[in-house]
C-alpha cells in the first residue's frame, strides 16, 4: 500500500493598518506675539489632547474596525528642530497610556506653548498584537508642533454692522429686527471659542452707560449671550447709541463688570425718513366752491420715491387740518386729522382759510395715559410716537 502525506498550510495575508490623529482643544499650530508674550490658542489655559485613532483593515475578512483600546506598549517622545528623542513627562506633556472613561488609549495632553521658530515633533509609537497570525506590530506615527509670528494677539473686536445705522420706516414690516453681533479677532484668527471672551451691552442716555436689558428695555427683541448678539426692534428706535465693551480672559474667569482697559464699539441707530418724500393736498372743486356750499373735501396724497403712493399714510405721519374764517384777526383752529377725504365746514357768509399740518410720527413706544401705562394682561401696549 502506497501512502502520501501532505500538509495544507495556512497563510494569511498581511494586516493592513492606518494611524489618524484626533485634535482637541486648539490647533497643532500656535499663533505667537513675541512683543507681548502671548500665544493663541494659550496652551496653559487650554490645553491640546492629542488622540491616536489606530484602525486594522483585515483583507482575509475584508473587515475594518477601530482598534485603538487593543494598542500596548503606549510611547510618546519629542524632539526640538531635529534634535535629540526625549520622553515627554509632566509638566509639558501629559500621557494617558491606559486611556480613561472620556480619552483614548495612547492619547498625550500638550500643555506646552511653542514659540515661534522652535519646531517640536511629536513620536507616537505602540504595538498591535494579531491575535490571528500571532505575531506582532509596531505601530508608528508623528506630528509636528509649531507657531507662526504675529504683530499682536491683542484682543481686536468689530461689530458685524457699521457704525451708523439708518432706520428707514418704510422698511420696518420688511424687516423688523435687526441683529448686531461682534466679532472677535486675536492675530489673524477669528475667535471660535467665546468662552475666553467677555462682553457687555450698554445703552448711552444722558452720556451714562446704561446696563442692556431686554425684558425692561423695549427696543431690544433678545441677546444671545453665547455669542453676545444683541437684536433690536428697528420700530422702536428713534435715535440711540449702543456701546459693547468687550475684553479677553485666557483662564475663563469673566467678572460681573468689564475691565478698565477694555475694546470698546460704539453704533448709532437714527430713525429717518428717506429723500423723495413728496405730499400733495387737493379739495374738491380745488380752490374755488359754490356759494350754496357747506362744506369742502380735503384729501393729502403721500408719495414716496422708489415706493409709490402709500397706501396707509396714518402710520407713517399725522395729518391735521386747520381752518379759519378769512377774516382778519382770526385764529386757525384744527378741524379734523387724517389723510382723508375729510370734510372741512365752510363759513355761511365766510371764504374759508385752509391750513394742512403734516408731521412724522415717531417709532412705537409705551403707551401713558393720565402718567400711567396703559397695559393688557400685564404687558404694556405700545403704539407710534407723535413727533
Amino acid at each position: 500500500m502506497i501512502t502520501l502525506s501532505s500538509k495544507a498550510r495556512r497563510i494569511w495575508k498581511a494586516v493592513e493598518w492606518s494611524l489618524n490623529f484626533n485634535i482637541q482643544g486648539g490647533s497643532l499650530e500656535q499663533q505667537h506675539d513675541a512683543d507681548n508674550d502671548l500665544f493663541y490658542p494659550d496652551r496653559a489655559v487650554t490645553p491640546t489632547l492629542i488622540e491616536p485613532v489606530f484602525r486594522i483593515i483585515d483583507k482575509d475578512k475584508t473587515a475594518s474596525r477601530e482598534a485603538t483600546s487593543e494598542l500596548i506598549n503606549v510611547s510618546w517622545k519629542y524632539s526640538e528642530n531635529g534634535g535629540e528623542k526625549k520622553g515627554c513627562v509632566s509638566p509639558d506633556y501629559e500621557v494617558f497610556a491606559d486611556g480613561t472613561e472620556d480619552i483614548r488609549k495612547g492619547a498625550i495632553m500638550v500643555n506646552r506653548n511653542i514659540q515661534y521658530g522652535t519646531l517640536v515633533t511629536l513620536y507616537f509609537a505602540a504595538q498591535y498584537f494579531d491575535q490571528v497570525r500571532k505575531r506582532t506590530l509596531k505601530v508608528e506615527g508623528s506630528l509636528l508642533l509649531s507657531s507662526r509670528a504675529v504683530a499682536s494677539l491683542l484682543l481686536f473686536t468689530k461689530l458685524d454692522k457699521p457704525n451708523g445705522v439708518i432706520i428707514d420706516p418704510f422698511s420696518v414690516e420688511e424687516e423688523p429686527l435687526l441683529p448686531i453681533k461682534p466679532v472677535f479677532q486675536l492675530g489673524d484668527e477669528i475667535v471660535t471659542d467665546l468662552s475666553i471672551i467677555g462682553g457687555w451691552w450698554y445703552k448711552i442716555e444722558g452720556g451714562q452707560e446704561i446696563a442692556v436689558n431686554v425684558s425692561e428695555h423695549l427696543e431690544f427683541e433678545s441677546y444671545d449671550k453665547s455669542t453676545y448678539t444683541l437684536t433690536v426692534r428697528r420700530d422702536f428706535i428713534r435715535d440711540t447709541v449702543l456701546r459693547f465693551k468687550s475684553a479677553l480672559f485666557p483662564d475663563k474667569q469673566i467678572p460681573s463688570s468689564p475691565p478698565e482697559n477694555c475694546n470698546r464699539n460704539d453704533i448709532r441707530l437714527i430713525r429717518k425718513y428717506p429723500d423723495g418724500v413728496s405730499m400733495e393736498s387737493n379739495q374738491d372743486g380745488g380752490s374755488v366752491v359754490s356759494g350754496e356750499a357747506t362744506e369742502v373735501i380735503g384729501k393729502v396724497t403721500a408719495t414716496v420715491s422708489g415706493r409709490g403712493v402709500i397706501a396707509n399714510p396714518d402710520e407713517y405721519w399725522t395729518c391735521d387740518w386747520w381752518t379759519k374764517a378769512a377774516t382778519a384777526g382770526t385764529d386757525f383752529v384744527k378741524a379734523v386729522r387724517g389723510f382723508g377725504p375729510v370734510r372741512l365746514p365752510v363759513p355761511a357768509d365766510n371764504d374759508l382759510d385752509i391750513d394742512v399740518r403734516i408731521e412724522e410720527r415717531g417709532p412705537q413706544a409705551v403707551w401713558v395715559e393720565n402718567g400711567k401705562v396703559v397695559t393688557y394682561n400685564g404687558k404694556a401696549i405700545t403704539n407710534r410716537k407723535y413727533s
